[in-house]
């Protein structure tokens, strides 16, 4: 069984009703075979441990060992794990914290970017998305994962000219290539081509030979007009 798939073992079993917290406090290291390279049965005694803290309504503290573990592992998931624990638990601070580690460790994830989006949009203020979006890369050791979803996470909010001058708040702390990006493509969802297309240059001349900063640049050069 390969390093992720072991936990996708242990999943479909407290899914199916497989394992109960009876069994799992019993023999937690026969509950799935472990891989030696990517897991040790400390672990999975761990992830079972939390499992059935979520399941008896402690979701605090099934949220730190989820966590926990998804940062020690790099594993997305676990991450996910503490995504459905925390909207089950209708905990939407801890879902959004959650979401955020599951992009960090995902960024191609579909559901931490909507949930993500959607808790963000949640109080329809850009003000307060702005103020958390920074709290939370403030904390993020990996931002450039998150910086380059801004787009997306922003998308809820109608006011496009209003998401750029926000994506630009966010992004002036962090000199880094994904900030020009989402600058970049926040211009561009807002009509702004020559702003989007010198952010593009931007990233390009941080990061030579980047693919997303060439497609941002390939995207706005589509839509110019003929000259």
């Amino acid at each position: 069984m390969t390093g992720k798939s072991w936990w996708v073992g242990v999943i479909a079993a407290f899914a199916l009703g497989l394992v109960g917290p009876s069994a799992a406090e019993e023999t937690p290291e026969d509950a799935v075979e472990v891989d030696e390279g990517a897991a040790t049965a400390d672990a999975v005694f761990e992830f079972l441990v939390a499992e059935i803290a979520s399941q008896r309504g402690d979701t605090d503290g099934a949220l730190s060992v989820y966590h926990r573990l998804a940062r020690e592992l790099k594993d997305p998931l676990i991450a996910r794990r503490a995504v459905e624990a925390a909207i089950r638990a209708r905990a939407f601070g801890p879902a959004l914290e959650s979401a955020t580690l599951l992009l960090e460790l995902d960024p191609e994830s579909t559901l931490a970017r909507e949930i993500m989006a959607a808790l963000l949009a949640n109080e329809a203020d850009l003000n307060k998305a702005r103020d958390m979006l920074g709290g939370i890369l403030e904390k993020t050791a990996n931002r450039g994962p998150i910086v380059m979803q801004l787009a997306h996470l922003l998308g809820k909010f109608p006011d496009k000219a209003a998401v750029l001058e926000t994506t630009r708040e966010i992004t002036a702390r962090y000199p880094i290539p994904e900030s020009r990006y989402a600058v970049g493509v926040a211009a561009l969802i807002a009509g702004k081509l020559d702003v989007a297309a010198a952010e593009a240059d931007a990233a390009l001349k941080l990061k030579p030979s980047w693919e997303p900063g060439a497609i941002l640049k390939a995207q706005v050069l589509r839509k110019s007009p003929p000259r």
